[in-house]
């Protein structure tokens, strides 16, 4: 983790009640007698030995490194507001120089009770620092959990749950945020969503779209939030293929039950690839940067101005298709009039045939049925592609899935505009105008159809 710059401001620091602590709850269990004394070391009080009150503000120390925190905002965009804050670690070398996290981890034994303990530290520290407000105002608390907590921390002991019941935070303001592609034990990485889940707590899948993590876990696993990576958007940056296929992304978590956050917004144009691509919540510089008491933060302004330019530049989009397709739609309207005055396909689509943007044209009965083969520039014939041969003839095969044949049937008389997706044919990205036509010799209405080329900012 890289270093951080954190301005910190007073702060209600939280104060534990003076009751007995509750156990952990019935998903993991331990048995105390057994720990082994380095496990006990990891225990709420052991922990609360390493930390200290300086300047109204809880600072853990392990190995005289000494840890702060700040609290990045996380936006809603419908809300255009914070609901939520990701506590992230502030650290200072024993030289007294800024340091990471990634150095405190460094110093300690690798895969022992120290990851432990300093995992167990920083949440300690962020959940006293964070500010209590009536009426839970001050929104959600992201604390990260590393993975060696998540396979091995039922080793060292009950912890979260007697945190939280010591400083009378409530469960349901906490969001445990998981790396899981970083565990490859699934058993385990779903247990320890269960046992978060049973105490109150929200979870968040964290890195969605890096190695190996994959849609089915966040299925089977149901989190109420993903965050993406950003390697993602750094892709969706550069290439409008990659926007599309993110705002599928998107869709699908969407399906699975979960809310989905874009982290790395550092720019206009990554708040408006969130927007376009339908994410719930975004994080980034551009939003906020770490402070050290959230309530210090006014809001960004630049919400609703993001919102505004959006809308802008969705309208102007509309605009320059509407230009892009007002030839082929011209020709598309005349193609179906002829079609209509019982002129024969081949006839009827020759102007359509000669703009240099059309791919195909074809026609298809009430049920989606194609009837012969489609109808190709000389152009297009001449440059099919021999490797895709068992796919050019489309006589007799059925399009009743795409949006196109449905789009049409449901409007008659009314030219139907598909939105860009790959074609069978040709294995290529395309745009299909189709429109259903009255048929006296057929049971129902025919569809004619033209693919055209997809703009490649499309």
């Amino acid at each position: 983790m890289d270093s951080i710059e954190v301005s910190f401001g007073s702060s209600e620091i939280l104060r534990p009640l003076d009751a007995g602590l509750k156990s952990e709850g019935p998903v993991l269990e331990w048995n105390e007698l057994s720990l082994p004394d380095s496990a006990r070391g990891c225990r709420l009080d052991a922990v609360e030995r390493q930390t200290r009150l300086a300047h109204g503000r809880v600072r853990g120390v392990f190995r005289d490194f000494e840890i702060d925190s700040g609290y990045q905002p996380i936006y809603s965009l419908a809300h255009r507001r914070p609901v939520g804050y990701e506590a992230l670690a502030s650290v200072r070398t024993p030289d007294g120089r800024p340091g990471a996290l990634s150095d405190v981890f460094e110093s300690s034994m690798v895969g022992g009770v120290d990851e432990v303990f300093i995992d167990r530290l920083c949440r300690n520290v962020h959940l006293r620092n964070f500010p209590s407000a009536p009426g839970d105002t001050a929104g959600w608390l992201f604390l990260n959990v590393h993975p060696h907590v998540i396979l091995r921390g039922p080793e060292h002991g009950p912890y979260f749950a007697a945190l939280l019941e010591r400083y009378r935070f409530p469960a349901h303001r906490v969001v445990i945020e998981i790396v899981e592609q970083a565990i490859d034990d699934e058993a385990r990485l779903a247990e320890a969503v269960r046992y978060y889940k049973d105490l109150g707590c929200l979870v968040a899948i964290d890195d969605f779209g890096a190695g190996g993590s994959g849609i089915g876990r966040i299925w089977r696993l149901a989190p109420q939030f993903v965050k993406f990576d950003r390697s993602m958007l750094e892709e969706a940056r550069h290439s409008a293929a990659a926007r599309r296929i993110l705002s599928r992304y998107v869709a699908l978590v969407h399906e699975c039950g979960s809310l989905t956050l874009l982290e790395g917004i550092e720019s206009e144009q990554d708040a408006l690839i969130a927007i376009e691509t339908g994410f719930d919540l975004v994080q980034g510089y551009l939003l906020g940067q770490p402070a050290g008491d959230p309530r210090n933060s006014n809001g960004c302004g630049a919400i609703p101005a993001l919102c505004v330019r959006y809308k802008n530049s969705v309208q102007a989009e509309m605009q320059r298709q509407r230009q892009r397709l007002a030839g082929p739609l011209h020709d598309f309207r005349q193609a179906a009039r002829l079609l209509e005055s019982d002129i024969d396909m081949a006839r009827a689509c020759v102007r359509m045939l000669g703009r240099t943007e059309v791919r195909r044209c074809y026609l298809l009965d009430a049920d989606g049925r194609q009837i012969g083969a489609n109808l190709l520039p000389t152009a297009q014939a001449l440059s099919l592609d021999p490797r895709l041969t068992p796919f050019l003839d489309g006589t007799d095969a059925v399009w009743t899935r795409r949006d196109y044949f449905r789009g049409a049937m449901e409007r008659p008389g009314e030219i139907y505009v598909s939105r860009p997706y790959l074609s069978m044919t040709d294995a290529r990205m395309c745009i299909t105008l189709s429109i259903a036509l009255p048929d006296e010799s057929r049971a129902g209405p025919v569809v004619l159809a033209c693919d055209i080329d997809c703009p490649d900012d499309a």
